[in-house]
C-alpha cells in the first residue's frame, strides 16, 4: 500500500479527530469482551480486578458509542493506563508472576495500543482497528491469567 503525506492524520487535532463509524462500531462491540473478564474476576474472587474490569467496561462503552476528543475519551484513556500500571504492579510485587504467557499477553497489549495509534496517524484505519482489537484480546487474557 503506497501512502502519501496527505493521508497522515494528526491524532491530537480536535478539529479532524473522528473515528469512522465502522471502526467505532467495531471498538464498541469488542469492548463487550470485557464482560467475560469481569465475570471471571468475580468468579475467582479477585475483587480489585473485578472493579477495574467493570470500570473499564463502562468507560470503554461510554466512549466508543460516540467517540470524540473530550472528557469521556480522556477518562477512558487515563483509566486504561492506570489499570495497566496496576496490573503490572500486582503481577510483579503481589502475585510475583513469572509466567511467560502472562508477560507475552501483557506486553502485546501495550504494544498493540502504541501500534494502533501509529497506524491511525498514518491513515491505515483498518490496520489500526485490528491492532486495537488485539489490545482488547490480550489485555483481557492477561487479566484472566493474573487471577
Amino acid at each position: 500500500m503506497n501512502k502519501t503525506e496527505t493521508n497522515r492524520i494528526d491524532i491530537f487535532d480536535e478539529t479532524i479527530y473522528k473515528i469512522p463509524h465502522e471502526q467505532a462500531e467495531t471498538f464498541f462491540y469488542i469492548s463487550f469482551l470485557i464482560v467475560f473478564t469481569t465475570i471471571y474476576t468475580l468468579y475467582k474472587r479477585q475483587y480489585d480486578l473485578f472493579v477495574l474490569s467493570l470500570l473499564v467496561l463502562f468507560t470503554s462503552l461510554n466512549h466508543w458509542h460516540d467517540p470524540q476528543i473530550g472528557i469521556r475519551r480522556n477518562i477512558d484513556i487515563v483509566l486504561i493506563w492506570v489499570g495497566a500500571f496496576y496490573v503490572f504492579i500486582r503481577a510483579v510485587f503481589i502475585n510475583r508472576i513469572k509466567s511467560v504467557i502472562f508477560w507475552v499477553f501483557y506486553f502485546t497489549a501495550l504494544s498493540s495500543f502504541l501500534v494502533s495509534w501509529y497506524l491511525f496517524a498514518n491513515g491505515y484505519i483498518w490496520y489500526s482497528t485490528l491492532s486495537h482489537c488485539l489490545l482488547h484480546v490480550c489485555s483481557n487474557a492477561s487479566i484472566m491469567l493474573l487471577c
